[in-house]
């Protein structure tokens, strides 16, 4: 077998080395984009609790804005949080593939070696 027909039958093989691999490492990585986005979803949800939890503390007990605006302030705060907490374990658990063709790195590290997260946990 000649340099080229070695050089197609590899590139063949990595290419169909495990179809399912691949198939399961997308859909994992779609399911943990998504719940990257479901993160600004709990940040409204978390402002408007803590608006509609004020104007009803506020209306029992004849303080009007107090609750409302001290607990819309707190919720603020908080929701960042959440969301950062969220994207970053959400972000943190995708797993890279090296693209289709490609079987090394050309001496680099492993992408699951070369990518640490920011926030150090």
């Amino acid at each position: 077998m000649n340099d080229k027909q070695h050089h197609r039958s590899a590139r063949g093989d990595a290419r169909n080395a495990d179809p399912r691999a691949t198939t399961q490492d997308y859909t994992r990585n779609l399911a943990l984009a998504a719940v990257a986005g479901q993160s600004g979803c709990v940040t409204v949800i978390l402002i408007f609790a803590g608006l509609f939890l004020g104007m009803y503390l506020d209306s029992r007990l004849g303080t009007h804005p107090a609750f409302t605006l001290g607990l819309i302030l707190f919720s603020i705060p908080v929701s960042l949080y959440a969301m950062i907490r969220m994207m970053l374990s959400s972000v943190g658990a995708i797993h890279l593939s090296p693209p289709v063709g490609k079987s090394g790195m050309g001496g680099a590290a492993s992408p699951e070696k070369s990518f640490k997260k920011e926030n150090g946990s």
